[in-house]
């Protein structure tokens, strides 16, 4: 009876280390997220800058970025860098979950993305400063969804909103006057994500279209006034849609001054 009581004691010992190991292996890695929370790891000594998005090409795609998680510990990692504040999470020394990197001495968001085993996936904002972000989605290394792009006019920015698919623009993308709210043109782009036609809208009513190599304006009744075929000068027309003549060189702004 003793030395079944000592093999029942060894094998209940065996088992419950069995048990230790097992809940260490399984469950510790899920303790690393609060607790370097607490004492956060350092992220990898690379320049913080978010992933180079190519627009200018169809389709929009990523195409790099340095890896913050370069030779770092799974959990959450911090670092001062550049003037800002990076602060994400590495897993099997990739970026993985939110991110964000923020102007050390003021805290004003730089970017910020959200990464899936080192890949960016998800929604990015860019700020070029604190009211001015550009915002896009990623998936599978393509933009894929609503964005938001800011361009600068002189003094003054403009917002131009639409959306990919696939990193391809489709529908209609607006460019709007930043705190006005009006829009100052609109693009209509193909199946390809090729633009089709642009819209200009003028500050006197008046729109102005071009498709292609053909520019044509309108009234606010949306009567046709001029028009330019690919070769030759804008003419003006009569109601019957009839040429009247050949506008005057300044003739053009006069009939769609822009916003």
């Amino acid at each position: 009876m003793k030395d079944k009581g000592k093999r029942l004691r060894i094998t209940l010992r065996v088992l419950t280390a069995s048990m230790l190991v097992a809940l260490f292996v399984f469950e510790g890695r899920a303790l690393l997220g609060p607790l370097t929370r607490v004492f956060p790891r350092a992220c990898a000594a690379v320049t913080p800058s978010p992933p180079a998005v190519e627009t200018t090409l169809v389709p929009a795609h990523v195409l790099a970025q340095e890896n913050l998680c370069q030779n770092v510990s799974d959990g959450h990692c911090e670092r001062l860098a550049e003037g800002a504040h990076v602060s994400g999470a590495c897993t099997d020394g990739a970026m993985v979950g939110d991110w964000t990197v923020k102007d050390a001495a003021t805290g004003a968001l730089r970017w910020s993305g959200h990464y899936e085993g080192g890949w960016a996936s998800g929604v990015f904002q860019v700020c070029a400063d604190a009211t001015h972000c550009d915002s896009f989605r990623i998936d599978h290394l393509h933009l894929d969804g609503p964005a938001v792009t800011w361009e600068r006019d002189g003094d003054r920015w403009i917002e131009l909103s639409g959306r990919y698919e696939r990193g391809r623009r489709v529908g209609r993308w607006v460019r709007r006057i930043d705190g006005k709210g009006a829009a100052r043109s609109a693009l209509v782009h193909d199946e390809q994500g090729l633009g089709a036609k642009e819209f200009f809208y003028c500050t006197n009513g008046n729109l102005k279209e071009i498709r292609g190599r053909h520019t044509l304006v309108y009234d606010a009744q949306n009567h046709l006034l001029a028009e330019r075929g690919p070769e030759g000068p804008l003419r003006i027309l009569d109601g019957a849609g009839s040429v009247v003549r050949d506008a005057r060189p300044d003739e053009e702004t006069t009939l769609c001054p822009l916003p």
